[in-house]
């Protein structure tokens, strides 16, 4: 996977939604720019990193740790700063390097 080998910090979305058995899947995307040493150029790149599927509840700690074992599979971790998430309270927010916090 290219995303490790991403120049800076990387950007991502995640998205979570039920089937209509409602079974709840999470998906995360990552954008980064990568260099081709072949060619010397810069390229924007994605990946999806992560489908899996979500078996406890949609709260922000299940979520938050989740989403921390889902980078940490991919060995990304390091280069995620700060996620923001929409919900109920818009203050909830995950720190991917200080965990979940308010």
């Amino acid at each position: 996977m290219l995303s490790q080998n991403a120049l800076g910090k990387i950007s991502h979305m995640m998205h979570i939604w039920s089937d209509q058995n409602l079974q709840s899947w999470l998906v995360i995307t990552v954008h980064y720019v990568h260099h081709d040493s072949c060619l010397w150029e810069l390229s924007l790149e994605a990946d999806i990193i992560a489908f899996h599927h979500v078996v406890r509840d949609h709260g922000g700690e299940n979520i938050g740790a989740l989403f921390e074992k889902l980078l940490d599979r991919v060995g990304i971790a390091s280069k995620v700063c700060i996620v923001l998430t929409h919900s109920v309270c818009s203050a909830d927010y995950i720190d991917a390097s200080q965990g979940i916090g308010p």
